[in-house]
């Protein structure tokens, strides 16, 4: 399963504030993903099912600066989802909704270069850092997705945002500078093949 979509952060300080602006960039994502249906029942309209797997998604946001050219960050992570589907349709065609919650784990990144603080002199600017900050998150997610079984295996088109509700920024105190609000956040569409298992 794999995919494409925009990725991008929310930075923020809960007592200053972080003049910081985060503008959205490409990601891409692909996964092996295990879902498991509930036995289809005719008597109601909703059935229910879960999904999990593992997933590599590249997340990241691009800081823009009045005047210099825009930095780009790029985290790389290994995510574990746990999530819940509710579904509607038949064996055939199933229309569901997604949600659940994920942990993450960063495996790689491209982090920009600190630019002359002197040239950016209305704006804050932040990224990850590897000597501090938390290579470790979780979050939650929801999504839409529709599948259609073949006698050859199904074919899952999924639409999904995820929200990292952990912080990767690491502070010693609130009264700092530092953001104590650092959280990621994806819109992908993805498409699958899916192996029946029975």
């Amino acid at each position: 399963m794999g995919g494409t979509g925009l990725a991008t952060s929310f930075i923020e300080h809960t007592l200053y504030n972080t003049n910081l602006t985060s503008l959205p960039i490409r990601s891409n994502h692909y996964a092996l993903m295990f879902r498991h249906f509930t036995q289809h029942r005719d008597y109601t309209v909703f059935n229910t099912g879960i999904q999990t797997g593992l997933q590599y998604i590249q997340k990241g946001w691009k800081q823009s600066f009045q005047q210099i050219a825009p930095l780009t960050t790029r985290l790389n992570y290994l995510v574990l989802p746990m999530e819940s589907v509710v579904y509607m349709g038949n064996e055939k065609n199933r229309l569901s909704l997604v949600m659940g919650m994920y942990a993450e784990y960063l495996l790689s990144y491209e982090l920009p270069q600190a630019p002359d603080m002197a040239s950016i002199t209305y704006e804050d600017f932040f990224t990850f850092d590897p000597q501090k900050d938390k290579r470790t998150g979780y979050g939650l997610s929801v999504g839409l997705g529709f599948q259609r079984d073949f006698s050859f295996g199904a074919i899952l088109i999924e639409g999904k945002a995820t929200y990292s509700i952990s912080n990767f920024i690491s502070i010693d105190s609130v009264a700092g500078f530092t953001p104590d609000i650092s959280n990621l956040i994806n819109g992908v569409i993805s498409i699958g093949y899916l192996i029946p298992l029975h």
